[in-house]
């Protein structure tokens, strides 16, 4: 039989560690991409001397995130 080559991972078997998900990563790329996106509308809005004391969550523009 062959000798095992060892990977220096803590790897057995040829089982590598399980990688951390990223996905609270994407959900504040996609909130920030949405705000940064809706900026020059609320500077019109704002400049336009429009009431925004009525204004609405990001949360519900966006939808509930987990």
């Amino acid at each position: 039989m062959g000798a095992r080559v060892r990977t220096g991972l803590g790897t057995r078997a040829g089982r590598r560690p399980a990688l951390p998900s990223l996905t609270p990563v994407h959900l504040v790329a996609r909130t920030w991409r949405a705000r940064l996106a809706s900026a020059p509308a609320v500077d019109v809005f704002i400049e336009g001397g429009c009431d925004d004391s009525d204004g609405i969550d990001l949360d519900q523009v966006l939808g509930a995130r987990t």
